[in-house]
This record gives C-alpha cells, sequence and structure tokens, in this order.
C-alpha cells in the first residue's frame, strides 16, 4: 500500500474532528470542512471511528484534503520482478498508444538482470490500468541500464498514436558505454511486439565512448510548428570542445517519422556547454509554450556547470521558432558564429562580479531574423554588488551581463537553421 502524505492536512483532521463531535451529539445543523462532499465525509468518518489517526502524534497529515483532488492512498501500484530492478528509476505518461483514448504509462527498471534494464508499458482503460504490463522492453546487454529513462516521445510521425522513447545509456555498439536511444511507434494494436534493439522503429547513438547518451530522454514538442512531434536525447558526459561538457541532441520528426538512424553528425540541432565538466543533458525536457508564440520550446540541465561558484549548475531553455523566419545562409557567411539560439538561461546563484570583455563575450551579430539582435536583461537588472539577481533571461547575442559565461547551442549542418529538418 502506498500513502500519500499531504502536510497540510492537520487542520482538516481538526475540522473533521470537530464534525465528527457535532453529529455525535445530535447537531442537525453541523457543518462540513470548506471544500468537503459527504463522499469525503463518508471515507473520513470510519477512520476518525477507528481511531487510526492520533491527534497527539498529528498523524492526520494522512489524512485526505477535500479540496485537493487526490486521495490519501496510491489508486495503483506496481513492484519490480527482483533484487536490485531499481523499478521506477524513471517513469512517465506514454501518451496515448493504442488510440483507445485512455493514456497509458512506461515505467523504467535500469536494474534488470544484471543492469541490462526493463521498460514496462501499462495500458489505460476506463477501469484505469492494468496490473500487468502490456508491453514491455529489454536491451538484452548486460550492463547497458536501459529505462534509465523513459518517455512519450509525442507523436513523431503524425499518425494519431502516442510514440515512446527509451534510453540506455551504457549501450555498447561499437564503442564502451556509448548510449542509445530507442522509439517505438504506437498503433492501433498498441507498440507491437515486446520490444528488442533489433525491432525498435529508430534508434540513435553517439558515436563516443562512455559520454552517457539516452541518460535523459523526452518529447520536444513541436518546436518547428510542423505539426510533427519532435525528441531530445542527453548525453551529460559528451565532449566537444570541451571534456565531458556535455550535450543536447533534438531530431524532427515528420510523415515518416525521425528520419534515418540518429547520429551527432545528423543531429536536427546540437546544444552544447561550452566547459569542461559542466554536464549539459543531465536532464532535457519539452518546455511546453514558454512564450505563446505557438512553438514548443525545450529546457535541458547542466548540473555541474560553473558561474559565480563551483558546480552551482545551470537550467537553460531554447524557444522553438518557425524556419520559414530563418536564413539557410552557408555557415562560412554567418557572421558570429555559432549563434546562441534564442536562449534563455536561469541561475539559483548570484551574478559572478569578476570582468569579462565585452568586445568578446559575445557575437557580433547574427543572420536576419534568426534571432534577435540584442541581449535583453528582462529579469535582475541590477548593478554588480548590490542585491544578486534570481534569474537572468537572455533573448539574443549583445554584451551580456559583465562576467556571465555563455552556453552555446550549435546547429550541425552548414546550411540548416534551427527547427528545419535535415535531408
Amino acid at each position: 500500500m502506498r500513502i500519500f502524505r499531504n502536510p497540510g492536512s492537520f487542520a482538516v483532521f481538526m475540522a473533521a474532528m470537530a464534525f465528527a463531535l457535532a453529529v455525535e451529539a445530535g447537531s442537525t445543523t453541523a457543518l462540513l470542512p470548506s471544500g468537503a462532499s459527504h463522499a469525503w465525509w463518508a471515507q473520513l468518518q470510519p477512520r476518525i471511528a477507528g481511531q487510526e489517526y492520533n491527534v497527539a502524534q498529528q498523524d492526520a497529515r494522512t489524512l485526505p484534503h477535500p479540496a485537493r483532488g487526490l486521495a490519501t492512498e496510491a489508486d495503483w501500484t506496481t513492484d519490480g520482478e527482483g533484487v536490485n530492478d531499481f523499478y521506477g528509476f524513471s517513469l512517465a505518461t506514454a501518451g496515448d498508444v493504442n488510440g483507445d483514448g485512455y493514456s497509458d504509462v512506461i515505467v523504467g527498471a535500469l536494474g534488470y538482470s544484471s543492469d541490462a534494464g526493463r521498460v514496462y508499458v501499462y495500458y489505460g482503460s476506463a477501469s484505469g490500468l492494468s496490473l500487468l504490463s502490456g508491453w514491455t522492453a529489454e536491451s538484452g546487454q548486460s550492463g547497458a541500464r536501459m529505462g534509465c529513462s523513459v518517455s512519450t516521445a509525442g507523436d513523431v510521425n503524425g499518425d494519431g498514436y502516442s510514440d515512446i522513447i527509451v534510453g540506455a545509456y551504457n549501450y555498447d555498439r561499437g564503442e564502451t558505454n556509448e548510449g542509445r536511444v530507442f522509439v517505438w511507434l504506437g498503433s492501433a494494436a498498441g507498440l507491437g511486439e515486446n520490444g528488442t534493439p533489433a525491432n525498435a522503429d529508430w534508434t540513435a547513438e553517439s558515436n563516443q565512448a562512455a559520454s552517457c547518451f539516452g541518460y535523459s530522454v523526452s518529447t520536444a514538442g513541436d518546436i518547428n510548428g510542423d505539426g510533427y512531434s519532435d525528441i531530445i536525447a542527453g548525453a551529460y558526459r559528451y565532449s566537444a570542445g570541451q571534456l565531458r561538457e556535455g550535450a543536447a541532441f533534438v531530431w524532427l520528426g515528420s510523415a515518416a517519422g525521425l528520419g534515418e538512424n540518429g547520429t551527432p553528425a545528423n543531429a536536427d540541432w546540437i546544444g552544447q556547454a561550452d566547459q569542461d565538466d559542466a554536464h549539459l543533458g543531465v536532464a532535457v525536457s519539452t518546455a511546453g509554450d514558454v512564450n505563446g508564440d505557438g512553438y514548443s520550446d525545450i529546457i535541458a540541465g547542466a548540473d555541474s556547470y560553473d558561474g559565480g561558484f563551483a558546480d552551482e549548475g545551470a537550467a537553460l531553455v531554447w524557444l522553438g521558432q518557425n524556419p520559414a523566419s530563418a536564413t539557410a545562409a552557408p555557415r562560412s557567411t554567418r557572421t558570429g558564429w555559432p549563434p546562441v539560439i534564442r536562449q534563455t538561461r536561469i541561475s539559483a546563484a548570484r551574478c559572478p562580479r569578476r570582468a569579462m570583455s565585452m568586445a568578446t563575450a559575445t557575437p557580433t551579430c547574427l543572420s536576419e531574423r534568426v534571432l534577435t539582435t540584442s541581449w535583453e536583461a528582462m529579469k535582475g537588472a541590477h548593478s554588480h554588488g548590490s542585491v544578486p539577481p534570481r534569474a537572468w533571461v537572455w533573448t539574443a547575442p549583445r554584451p551580456m551581463p559583465t562576467g556571465e559565461r555563455r552556453v552555446t547551442a550549435t546547429w550541425r549542418s552548414s546550411a540548416r537553421p534551427w527547427g528545419q529538418r535535415a535531408t
């Protein structure tokens, strides 16, 4: 049995006790606590009568709160199959993979079978989730740790069925522990036969040993507004210009799905940390549409990024946009390469006070309409040495606040702007 505890429910318990005492005394005018229903009282009454909760110990924290919509006991639970399965290490909605109108869920157990890993999908129904999985997938490789990350992929091919994405960050395929990502497509029959690396509908790998590719995966939403969901995967120990700086990779959906199996060379977009051991990509996700322009945005974490403090970490948001508004000028003709793609950096610490040359801190400008053309400190504008800011929001390069480091996002094609699919 799983109990969801609610620290704010003690006041509810006291109100319920007052109501119970009034009813016991024969009151016909006693009122239920604010927001409560008679069904809520029917659930609560036998527990009070049975003295399941002790006022002195404030065990009433486990009581239901009538206005918050969730019961105290889990409506559905499942468990792993063996010792050190680490079942539940990752979990998410799977979307509706079989199109029956009910959402499904996906759970990862990266320790299953000597860390080979396994993932489980449970189908929703009118009666809720089944206790038995409707579909599973295994890596078939000891130590691969499939299920370290799981997510819905959205609908990457626009067929009306949700798809799923799974990471196995220690998977070997050419390079040791390079990591691999798997996508299986939904259909009227669900996800088909139980998953294996051989029957995945699409896979991607980093082609770099020990990069931990697939440690994080997620749908990216629809970042270019073409009606197809896109995906994002993180490799937090990936080395490009800097050692173990980390990277986040995006591949765009289409009527044909995600295209050829993925590699860094054919990713539609890559974000890099530009700092040794920053670990960008330790977490990735869609950010929804944070500015309401109709395009999904993405967010990535770099938990060891050094700003004002060692390993303070950073969270970064890149905004989606219509590729029709971006130029496809060859890379060699673009000024200020590489671009910072409409980046938002959020830091929990104060803006560092050390000086940085404004002339060399950022690119000069970018191609017309690819980005806006000025840094915009929308939050935390201040003089360094006064109250430290909580966040900086920037939308394009011009001299950034003194001392701030830049985390860059890089296109991988010489002629492909943000939001345009690789060909």
